[in-house]
């Protein structure tokens, strides 16, 4: 990964958005203790009118769900479903996060978007012009998992189809752009920068994009429960023996058992199947450190941190490198 690609947050989507309406549904990006209906940003709660000014430690409730892009965080309360954002502020100056109950989230380097709980439809705002359709998700279908990246989001629709949009100039091709659509469909998705990857309804990893250095081919031996898409690399947790297998610039294999994995920028994470702990891993240039003997339900990566929603509580818990915008301080450090 070049110089370019770290000095501006428009080029990245470190493991940004990967959530559908189940909570306790799981993904890369966003991972959940269930992968095999993966993607995570769960089932939220009620509605507050102004999002903004309401207090960012919903108390006992907690979170339902949360996801990273870059140099941004938002979770979604359990108590009324809407959101709580913090880090590098992508909304345009004078506006104010959508006050309306979502049932997923998912940011990317500099918007986000999310799936709204009346209609299932996918809305997005930030710092990236929207004034052409390609920009925006398509207004008449409902989705029912999301993922953003790089200038870029792709969702999984009512037919298990995915979608792209976006105004990027290098976003991964939409699928019907490779004549590769035919039969195919989709449990779950994540993206990152030039390439996406879902996990199909035979269990096996199919990725496409730019031919990034993450992208090539999954192996085609096995079959899968959950796949992260990293910035060079890509991950997914095995059926057979739920260990965490890695091709592109990380290639590996995981000695223990996961039960949810993300990817970002040169790093590794995964929840442990035995005791609900996360375990991160890589040669990378920032401190991803989890929290000791702390158990977790969800996981969610940016490109130099990670947050996770504790098992005993459903607080927001994040850790790694402020590297803008104070992301580690979670949900507390919220406007």
């Amino acid at each position: 990964m070049g110089d370019d690609a770290r000095s501006n947050p428009d080029d990245v989507g470190s493991n940004p958005g990967d959530a559908n309406h189940n909570p306790g549904d799981a993904n890369p990006g966003d991972a959940g203790t269930n992968p095999d209906d993966a993607d995570a940003n769960p089932n939220p709660g009620d509605a507050d009118t102004n999002p903004d000014d309401t207090d960012p430690n919903p108390g006992d409730d907690g979170y339902a769900a949360v996801n990273c892009g870059a140099y941004y965080c938002c979770a979604l309360t359990n108590a009324d479903s809407t959101l709580v954002c913090w880090g590098d502020d992508q909304l345009p100056e004078g506006d104010a996060l959508p006050a309306e109950a979502f049932d997923a989230v998912a940011v990317g380097a500099s918007h986000t978007c999310a799936i709204r709980r009346e209609d299932s439809k996918a809305v997005c705002w930030g710092k990236y012009s929207a004034n052409s359709s390609t920009a925006r998700p398509s207004p008449d279908v409902a989705y029912r998992a999301i993922s953003s990246s790089r200038g870029y989001s792709c969702g999984i629709n009512d037919d298990d189809h995915v979608e792209c949009w976006g105004p990027s100039s290098s976003p991964p091709k939409p699928l019907s752009e490779k004549g590769r659509t035919s039969g195919k469909q989709f449990l779950s998705l994540s993206t990152n920068e030039d390439h996406a990857c879902g996990i199909l309804d035979d269990k096996t990893v199919f990725c496409w994009g730019n031919e990034s250095p993450g992208q090539p081919e999954s192996p085609t031996s096995d079959t899968f429960t959950a796949v992260a898409a990293g910035v060079g690399h890509t991950c997914a947790i095995r059926e057979s023996d739920s260990k965490i297998v890695c091709w592109g610039f990380i290639f590996s294999e995981s000695d223990e058992k996961f039960s949810a994995v993300v990817a970002g920028d040169d790093f590794t994470c995964g929840i442990r199947e035995n005791d609900s702990q996360i375990h991160c891993w890589e040669e990378s240039s920032y401190n991803i450190t989890p929290p000791p003997s702390v158990r977790f339900k969800s996981l969610t990566a940016g490109r130099s941190h990670v947050c996770g929603i504790r098992e005993s509580d459903s607080s927001v818990e994040c850790w790694g490198t402020n590297t803008y915008g104070d992301v580690t301080q979670g949900p507390d450090s919220a406007p």
